[in-house]
């Protein structure tokens, strides 16, 4: 008899971090006889202190669940997991906190990590957080260069890990993809940010047509800043027919944006980024990437694409490549489709058995492939 408590911030409103701690739980309940799940998000539109006084009160309420869950679970003699959704930055504060009471109420914990923030620094709560689980928190990677990277920067907290892949939680998609001729077309899509590489974006579009090179953009997502509404506006005036601007995409309008798709284009700065789950969904439509080499990039791309240094200048090494291989993109694109798909079947067996995995020590290595 296994009881399962999960915390962590879920949709909405929709994120990386709370679609991929959504569908966790989804596809590892059936592994639990109970499941109590605690949303520790704000209340959906909070900014400022409400913001982070509706984050403490449902943190409370979710330490509530655990020791009721508790009590509940030591009469009937059952297992008891806690399986958190570890964010980054000040966040850290309310898995601290989830962590420390789950180890006073005799929980075995599951830490999912969605951010490299803490990994690409030292963080003095990520520390605290180790010390209050001890030997009973497992942590749950999204890659092996994730586990690799944290090893190294918490060395001697003896640290057990599984690693899935957010392939787990992007199923590969049907249908074809661009037509097989005109000009090759770039993509991005995300929450359009400088951070998140809209402005680089823009940029080796306006040189790509300036070098000649056969080429034409959609962009989609939503942009909340008004000076990334004027950068996108100033391209439509500027690049005319080289440019689509879609807007927030959903459902089937965000399968056809990665169907009409040849290249999606992926220059993150973002501090927390770890797993991107938009590269797996350009992965599934048959789509090569080009990106900056941040969190576990590299491991995602593979041999799909191009992922660089983070210091190179991402335009000229862009096009570089565009020249080099844009002709075989397309003719790529099923191989390219039938690789993810191979990997999203291996990462969602493990997502399957995530929570009795804790349990279980004589764990087989293949619990650790992501692909």
């Amino acid at each position: 008899m296994l009881c399962v408590v999960a915390v962590g911030q879920l949709p909405p409103p929709v994120s990386g971090l709370s679609y991929i701690t959504q569908e966790t739980i989804a596809a590892a309940r059936g592994g639990a006889t109970e499941v109590v799940v605690n949303n520790i998000a704000a209340r959906n539109g909070a900014a400022g202190l409400r913001k982070h006084l509706s984050r403490m009160g449902a943190t409370a309420l979710a330490c509530l669940s655990l020791a009721r869950q508790a009590k509940s679970q030591s009469r009937h003699r059952g297992d008891r997991i806690c399986y958190a959704a570890c964010e980054g930055g000040l966040g850290l504060v309310y898995i601290l906190t989830v962590v420390t009471w789950a180890r006073l109420c005799g929980y075995r914990m599951l830490l999912h990590h969605h951010s490299f923030a803490y990994i690409t620094r030292p963080s003095a709560l990520i520390n605290a957080i180790l010390a209050a689980g001890g030997k009973r928190l497992v942590h749950v990677f999204l890659g092996k260069d994730m586990e690799r990277g944290f090893r190294e920067r918490y060395v001697g907290r003896g640290i057990e890990g599984i690693v899935m892949s957010n392939a787990a939680f992007v199923p590969p998609c049907a249908g074809s993809g661009t037509m097989a001729d005109g000009p090759l077309v770039l993509g991005h899509i995300s929450n359009l940010t400088k951070e998140k590489g809209l402005h680089i974006f823009l940029d080796l579009l306006r040189a790509a047509v300036a070098a000649g090179l056969p080429v034409r953009a959609i962009l989609a997502g939503p942009a909340a800043k008004p000076a990334d509404r004027a950068l996108i506006e100033r391209a439509r005036e500027d690049l005319g027919g080289y440019f689509e601007y879609r807007g927030p995409l959903y459902g089937g309008e965000k399968d056809a944006f990665y169907r009409d798709i040849d290249v999606f284009v992926f220059p993150t700065q973002y501090i927390h980024e770890a797993q991107p789950t938009v590269l797996f969904e350009a992965q599934a439509a048959g789509c090569q990437v080009v990106s900056f080499d941040r969190g576990c990039i590299l491991e995602q791309v593979q041999q799909d694409g191009l992922v660089m240094p983070q210091d190179s200048d991402f335009v000229s090494v862009c096009l570089d490549w565009l020249r080099a291989n844009g002709g075989a993109v397309r003719s790529e694109r099923t191989e390219v489709c039938a690789r993810y798909a191979a990997r999203h079947t291996s990462a969602r067996q493990i997502a399957k058995t995530l929570f009795t995995a804790a349990f279980d020590s004589d764990r087989d290595d293949s619990l650790a492939a992501t692909r």
